[in-house]
């Protein structure tokens, strides 16, 4: 090995080398209000899988479609009040990369767009063109693939704009701690449902626990997030989005009853009792600057320096984060993983609800002490302590 090939593999292992230039995100800032009646319309258009399509969710073993399962969706609503328009997304996929969110809102011009993945673990991969997104789950690679998701949810967001329709709104927040969702070390969760209806439209459903109930076949499936979803929607609750909560440290209680149909008998309690609320619809966009990315305790200590200077060759220097307020109901788009602690401090600060995979993937987001002390989804996290600041989820 040359003097000059030792110096710098030396450097790679033992100096930080500062952060290289990346994409950032094309999304600009932006801030709508409107106040008045309420105008709403809803639709959903199927997600077409390629021959052989990658399937997200899990590292190893790598996966692809064998044509079997379920079919997937891209559900939108689109929400209208005094000028203001804003557009939520639900798509049935593991993940949204910065380049899909920043597909969707280039073609349907929906400057004020939530778009968020339910996480199901058996949906189209290969949206990512990072090999970070590879390692982490998201499968190889596919353009082709990236823009059938794309077209998915475009054709869903064009169809649910052009049905706007006056609405009312109703909403409700309950706590539901003998609920189907534990966190990863199965204590109880205080997350809670959230749930609302949105006239004869659409509903929103957000809960947090991670959709891994599917078998890891080669089969498409939706998860529980799907299955709540065609429940409802057969129910007359119209289109149905469910949205991850705060759900990073989040998984399902193991047991004989499935967890789809456990959520959706107990969100259509809560959507039937839901109080009607005065109509207004605020949403604005923001775009945050991330820290530098560095290696997780879980990298053992001789490689952590040389995976924290080539981290920054992945990851993202700054991300889009959208806020939602329908009718009083605050809700606030991360763009990652959210910890059930993060949750609890965003509703101390007055947000409803936290959407987690919404509007890129930065990884899980932990609390600032969890980072330091190498706890909780620290292990999973590729940025440090500053990011849940940097996303205004903590102080």
């Amino acid at each position: 090995m040359g003097l000059v090939a030792l110096l710098a593999l030396l450097a790679l292992f033992v100096l930080p080398l500062g952060r290289p230039g990346s994409r950032l995100p094309a999304r600009a800032a932006l801030q709508l209000r409107g106040e008045g009646p309420l105008r709403a319309g809803a639709a959903k258009a199927r997600i077409r899988l390629a021959p052989g399509a990658p399937l997200a969710g899990y590292a190893r073993p790598s996966r692809s479609w064998d044509g079997t399962g379920e079919d997937l969706y891209a559900r939108a609503v689109a929400l209208e009040s005094g000028g203001a328009r804003a557009v939520l997304v639900a798509l049935e996929t593991l993940l949204v990369p910065a380049e899909l969110d920043e597909m969707v809102a280039a073609r349907t011009g929906a400057g004020c767009l939530l778009l968020a993945a339910t996480h199901t673990h058996s949906g189209p991969g290969g949206t990512w063109d990072s090999a970070l997104a590879w390692a982490l789950g998201n499968g190889r690679f596919d353009r082709a693939q990236l823009a059938l998701v794309a077209a998915a949810a475009a054709e869903a967001i064009g169809r649910a704009q052009a049905a706007l329709r006056p609405a009312e709104v109703r909403w409700a927040q309950v706590a539901w701690p003998e609920g189907p969702a534990v966190s990863r070390g199965g204590a109880s969760l205080d997350e809670p449902l959230t749930v609302a209806r949105i006239g004869d439209a659409a509903s929103l459903i957000v809960y947090s626990m991670h959709p891994t109930s599917a078998p890891r076949s080669r089969s498409a499936s939706a998860d529980w997030p799907g299955a709540v979803a065609r429940l409802l929607e057969a129910g007359g609750f119209g289109t149905t989005l469910v949205l991850q909560g705060a759900g990073g440290d989040a998984t399902w209680r193991r047991g004989n009853v499935a967890p789809g149909p456990l959520v959706a008998e107990r969100a259509e309690k809560e959507l039937r009792a839901a109080p009607l609320r005065a109509p207004s619809l605020e949403c604005s966009v923001r775009v945050a600057a991330l820290p530098a990315p560095s290696a997780p305790p879980s990298v053992p200590w001789p490689l952590r320096r040389a995976a924290s200077n080539l981290l920054p060759f992945f990851a993202e220097r700054a991300a889009a984060q959208v806020e939602v307020r329908l009718s009083g109901l605050r809700l606030l788009g991360v763009p990652g993983e959210p910890a059930a602690a993060l949750g609890r401090a965003a509703r101390a600060d007055g947000v409803h609800a936290l959407i987690g995979l919404a509007d890129g993937y930065v990884g899980y987001v932990e609390t600032p002490e969890a980072m330091r002390a190498g706890a909780g989804e620290s292990r999973r996290a590729y940025f440090g302590p500053d990011l849940a600041r940097a996303l205004r989820l903590a102080r």
